[in-house]
């Protein structure tokens, strides 16, 4: 199950877990929310796609200071907008697979706190992903 975020990728898994079949069916998400992350760590889903939002900010910002400034601003690329017909110039950023030797990651950068993931059966899990 490909789902487009991790709230509906939780879905698949409760139906999955509802019909015996667990950590048996491979279910991605995506945002890296704490119940993806925990269900990463518990096997039920294989991973999500995190998108570090700091980085997001920084490259949002140097933006707006550049046009604030009447400059262009600095752009990596272009995507394609078929209803104007045009390249538009974009700041791509690279998204991050998260699985579950790399969970840590997401609670390094502070998107989430290790207190909200690692609660009740998820500790030793944390644990075991060095997650303090």
């Amino acid at each position: 199950v490909l789902a487009a975020n991790d709230n509906l990728g939780n879905a698949a898994v409760a139906v999955a877990k509802k019909n015996g079949q667990g950590g048996k069916v491979a279910i991605t998400g995506q945002d890296a929310t704490t119940q993806g992350l925990q269900n990463i760590l518990d096997g039920s889903q294989c991973m999500t796609v995190y998108k570090p939002v700091k980085q997001e900010a920084d490259a949002a910002a140097k933006l707006a200071v550049a046009l604030l400034k009447g400059q262009k601003g600095e752009t990596s690329a272009t995507v394609n907008d078929p209803t104007g017909k045009r390249d538009v110039p974009s700041v791509l950023l690279t998204p991050i697979g998260i699985f579950k030797d790399n969970v840590k990651q997401v609670t390094d950068d502070g998107f989430v706190k290790p207190a909200e993931l690692c609660k009740g059966a998820y500790a030793a899990k944390c644990k075991t992903a060095g997650i303090q």
